[in-house]
């Protein structure tokens, strides 16, 4: 049997990876790097220590591999030998529907594309992981959890182990609003922050929030910024499609939410400005005319 894991969920790729291999022998390669297709196929002709039955050959990101011989040759030898190998091709992110191994793959294998789980799936997933640890939560701090740590369940699942040994060190069976503080905020909630405070001229606090987000990581900032801007202004101008922000984008239906719920507060022309001011700032620093962290006050000062 010959198994495709892939797509925009990690965590949950892990979890699909470990049923699979549960109780098995494994050999495992990273193809990134192979010079040649026999790099990749041998582990899968190996018995195990026993010598009674095959191991498990799973293949790393194949998709890394500049060359594309490489991934044709294991396209073309997977279909000739699909029935005397068990091998799993894994990634870390999606593998192209256009190439000749996934159509192969498609054809011949079995495939897995893991996503990310709507928010309502979300805030009932936070519960039950919650729950197993004998911690209860209603739905309304679900959402919250979400609204600040982001849709990452990795991410999640390691702010959530913080909530439970917080609740277990004050003897509590419930979480409360306060224990959210010790959340770790993502970044592209801050960043909306950021921007929302500036939509309503508010430099104080747009200051404040600067200063909690900045920690010499310019490039960062200054994309993430670009990036919420490219999406409130299409949005706001319909030039994109929801669908396409969606799937050509891959923007996640739960950021489409909230762009969605905040759009009315941007102004077309105030997009276009801020988005022309980081696009020239970022060029002064890239240049060395402008120190970071002084280019990014000024900018927010200015507006």
């Amino acid at each position: 049997m010959v198994t495709l894991i892939h797509g925009l969920n990690p965590y949950q790729s892990r979890i699909e990876l470990s049923k699979l291999i549960k109780g098995k022998q494994i050999s495992s390669t990273y193809a990134d790097k192979a010079n040649g297709v026999t790099e990749l196929i041998f582990p899968s002709d190996n018995l195990s220590i026993f010598g009674n039955e095959q191991k498990i050959s799973i293949i790393r990101d194949i998709s890394k591999n500049r060359k594309k011989t490489v991934s044709n040759d294991l396209s073309e030898y997977i279909e000739k030998q699909v029935n005397n190998v068990d091998m799993i091709i894994y990634e870390n992110g999606k593998l192209d529907a256009r190439t000749k191994l996934y159509k192969t793959l498609k054809k011949v294998g079995n495939v897995i594309e893991t996503k990310v789980p709507e928010p309502k799936i979300l805030q009932k997933w936070i519960s039950q992981t919650l729950k197993k640890d004998g911690i209860k939560v209603d739905l309304r701090l679900c959402e919250q959890i979400v609204n600040k740590v982001g849709t990452d369940q990795q991410t999640l699942s390691t702010e959530l182990n913080k909530l439970v040994l917080l609740a277990r060190s004050e003897n509590r069976e419930e979480l409360i609003s306060e224990d959210l503080e010790i959340l770790t905020e993502n970044k592209d909630v801050i960043i909306f922050q950021l921007l929302d405070a500036l939509t309503i001229r508010d430099k104080k606090n747009a200051l404040r929030i600067f200063e909690d987000l900045y920690n010499d990581d310019f490039p960062y900032i200054i994309s993430m910024i670009a990036k919420q801007l490219k999406m409130i202004y299409w949005m706001k101008s319909g030039e994109v499609s929801e669908d396409d922000m969606k799937s050509v984008f891959r923007i996640h239906p739960y950021t489409m939410g909230g762009i969605r719920r905040n759009v009315h507060k941007f102004e077309l022309s105030f997009v276009k400005l801020l988005f022309a001011k980081i696009t020239n700032l970022d060029f002064k620093v890239k240049q060395g005319k402008m120190n970071a962290k002084l280019g990014l006050i000024l900018l927010i000062s200015s507006v």
